[in-house]
């Protein structure tokens, strides 16, 4: 692979060359910890999974919030808290000073590209 902007790693469980950021066959994308990791789908997530944000890209239309204990080193993004259609006391409950919060919602509006109006 020729050198392009971005970084590149290597690793040999895979054995091929990645760019950061990018799709690898089979839902496999490398997380912004340089991870190769298995996209997920709605059906795979459960409270209390420890994740990359990456992983919840094919997910829409749903809020996912991952909460991750300040003290408690990890190298996942954190630990999904809530999934729900619409965020309630539940999720609100998970924004404490303790916490590092990262809601996930990705808008299926956003799957069909640009619209313009007239």
């Amino acid at each position: 692979m020729s050198s392009q902007s971005g970084e590149y790693r290597k690793e040999f469980i895979f054995d091929i060359d990645t760019k950061q950021g990018d799709s690898l066959s089979g839902g496999i994308v490398m997380n912004t910890a340089g991870i190769k990791t298995k996209k997920l789908s709605l059906d795979d997530i459960k409270v209390g999974m420890r994740v990359f944000k990456e992983q919840l890209s094919n997910i829409y239309d749903t809020w996912i919030i991952i909460y991750k204990p300040k003290d408690v080193q990890m190298q996942e993004d954190g630990i999904i808290g809530f999934i729900g259609k619409e965020t309630n006391e539940e999720s609100a409950a998970l924004y404490t000073n303790d916490n590092i919060i990262t809601p996930v919602y990705n808008d299926s509006i956003d799957l069909e590209g640009d619209i313009y109006e007239e």
